[in-house]
């Protein structure tokens, strides 16, 4: 798909100046994407465009996340998702969507409006055929013959529901005897080791190669952690250990953003994106992740940084493959109301039958 960030404006203005310096976040599944940052505007323009590919139209949405860019770390000014299922397939859907209000943003009245233009280019719902011949309706059983028909409609009047009792049946799921039930919900615990191969963002005469003062900031869901700097490295330690609350794996991301520390302005020299939903139940995975460049960067690469990541409660239970793992949604309740019925069959010879 192809999504294209036009402008925005009535944003919140969060720096003290009474404006803001906005930038765009894109995600579709594990993938994300980011606007340049414009300076001191609650209407800025970018005209950006971005592709993505969705393994699930029916699942995925597009996330949108609106942040004012500071030196430490960025405030989130205005949210907005859109699923995917009900875009049309082919057409360039041109709107503009409200953004809602972050909850760290208590005082505001308002998070202003976004104009985004999103094209499903093989996928999305096709277009209706111009006509369709109506099905043939199957023809009524006749009546038994013994049955006397009734002689006006108002004898089918539905009976009054306000003295008819009602009966809660609970659901029941069921699954495959090879499929196990997976936790989706839990603590979640990140351990961020060490980087190597960082870009270098500041430059000198003395050191025309470079170096950079890195530090990773961390988000899943609506909590947000960084790390300590560290001071001219290019191959950073932190081995530093951050927790989180996940409420679900299958759609919940781990997002990773590293800064080169600076006075004024801190600049962004990468940031990745992980998805939770395959890790291994209360096991430590230590792996090495490839960190994507910024866009505004012409750079094959910014680097790996080393992770160990443990879904301590919830993931996939030891022995179990992925495609073992069932998702339950909860269950639920249906309401039956039996409410009356006319013109029975006798099956008794009294001319009366015993209904239940």
């Amino acid at each position: 798909m192809r999504v294209k960030v036009i402008s925005a404006k009535g944003l919140i203005a969060a720096d003290k100046t009474g404006t803001s310096d906005p930038l765009v976040k894109v995600s579709v599944g594990s993938t994300t994407k980011k606007t340049k940052s414009l300076t001191a505007t609650l209407a800025p323009t970018f005209n950006e465009t971005f592709e993505f590919t969705s393994k699930d139209t029916n699942i995925d949405e597009i996330d949108i996340i609106v942040e004012d860019v500071d030196a430490l770390v960025n405030d989130k000014i205005g949210l907005l998702t859109i699923p995917l299922k009900d875009l049309p397939k082919g057409s360039e859907v041109t709107k503009t969507y409200k953004l809602e209000i972050p909850p760290d943003q208590k005082k505001a009245t308002s998070a202003g409006t976004i104009d985004l233009a999103i094209t499903a280019l093989d996928f999305g719902v096709e277009a209706a055929p111009d006509a369709v011949k109506p099905a043939e309706q199957p023809k009524q059983a006749e009546q038994p013959k013994d049955v006397e028909q009734p002689k006006s409609t108002e004898a089918l009047k539905p009976v009054e529901q306000s003295n008819v009792p009602t009966t809660v049946v609970p659901t029941t799921t069921q699954t495959p005897s090879d499929q196990v039930i997976i936790q989706t919900k839990g603590k979640l615990k990140v351990r961020v080791i060490s980087a190597k191969g960082l870009i270098a963002n500041d430059k000198s005469s003395a050191n025309p190669s470079g170096t950079s003062d890195p530090f990773a900031k961390l988000s899943v869901g609506k909590t947000h952690n960084s790390t300590k700097p560290i001071a001219k490295t290019l191959t950073p330690t932190w081995n530093e250990i951050f927790e989180y609350q996940v409420l679900d794996s299958q759609s919940e991301t781990l997002e990773i953003e590293l800064f080169d520390k600076n006075f004024l302005k801190n600049a962004e020299i990468g940031h990745l994106s992980i998805s939770l939903k395959d890790f291994p139940k209360a096991e430590e995975v230590l792996k090495e992740y490839v960190i994507n460049p910024p866009t505004e960067l012409k750079q094959q690469s910014a680097g790996t940084i080393m992770l160990g990541i443990t879904a301590v409660d919830f993931g996939i239970p030891k022995g179990v493959s992925p495609s073992q793992a069932a998702i339950i949604k909860p269950k639920g309740k249906l309401i039956v109301k039996v409410l009356s019925a006319r013109q029975l069959i006798d099956a008794d010879k009294e001319g009366l039958s015993i209904i239940l």
